[in-house]
């Protein structure tokens, strides 16, 4: 669930766009070598790069595996954006939650008004229930949705680089073409040709 996607968007490092197109490359040219079947044993780190050169291998058709791909590229930003909408909403209600809980802690309070020393420790109480809804909204569910946003974008850039990688490998096209082509997802400032 949620916590799944958050716990992976904070552990799991994600492939350097500039090493995955050098490695697409690296493959494109011994695919326009040695045909397909001469990627059959390469060891792709990638597990998604992995199924689109493995589909490729087993001679599936080349708008079929694009097909595929994009299929699972739209069920993972489905599951990151239900992710990110998870701790959007903890992140919105978590301040609400604490003034409901100062709420208690005052009325709490106001029952014990014949008893003057039991009023600071029950205010303290109830001042501390906000305190805890500011801090888990801003300090970790707004900050854990933002960060799954900012991975979700990513990843759909390595996927989309993954997608036209496998298109180019599968339709032959000169592995410095696809190169070029493969770098225009990149910040101009990234791109470097080798």
């Amino acid at each position: 669930g949620a916590i799944g996607v958050a716990m992976n968007a904070f552990f799991i490092k994600q492939d350097s766009p500039e090493q995955l197109i050098k490695q697409i490359v690296n493959l494109c040219a011994k695919a326009r070598k040695g045909g397909l079947l001469a990627l059959e044993n390469e060891k792709i780190k990638n597990p998604y790069l992995a199924r689109g050169i493995r589909m490729a291998v087993d001679g599936i058709e080349p708008q079929e595996i694009i097909q595929t791909m994009r299929i699972e590229l739209n069920s993972l930003l489905k599951r990151h954006e239900t992710g990110q909408k998870v701790f959007r909403f903890m992140g919105s209600t978590a301040p609400s939650m604490g003034m409901i809980g100062t709420l208690i802690g005052l009325v709490q309070m106001l029952r014990q008004l014949d008893d003057p020393s039991s009023i600071g420790p029950a205010m303290a109480v109830a001042l501390l229930t906000t305190f805890y809804g500011a801090v888990m909204a801003y300090l970790i569910f707004i900050p854990i949705a933002e960060k799954l946003e900012d991975r979700t974008k990513n990843e759909r850039i390595l996927l989309e680089i993954i997608i036209n990688g496998i298109d180019g490998i599968t339709k032959g096209i000169n592995q410095n073409i696809l190169e070029d082509k493969l770098m225009a997802f990149l910040a101009p400032k990234m791109r470097k040709r080798k």
